[in-house]
């Protein structure tokens, strides 16, 4: 049986394993690194369905990067 798309207030889609096979499971450098290149060039929700987690899960990622000074070093990181 399929699972029902459910999204919150704001239009975010919530966690559905069909569409977020990676939920819970560690970031790889290649990951992260894909994710710091294409944040502000690709929709989220495009961006978070392509590696297969949650906009939260990936707008919570960036914060974490930036809070920590790690997005520069991911974003010039070999894909």
């Amino acid at each position: 049986m399929e699972e029902q798309v459910v999204y919150d207030k704001l239009g975010r889609m919530k966690y559905n394993p069909e569409f977020h096979e990676n939920h819970n499971k560690p970031y790889t450098t290649k990951e992260i690194a894909y994710i710091c290149k294409n944040f502000k060039v690709m929709p989220i929700k495009t961006l978070a369905l392509s590696v297969g987690r949650t906009e939260n899960a990936v707008r919570y990622l960036v914060d974490r990067l930036k809070r920590d000074d790690l997005f520069d070093f991911y974003l010039k990181h070999e894909l």
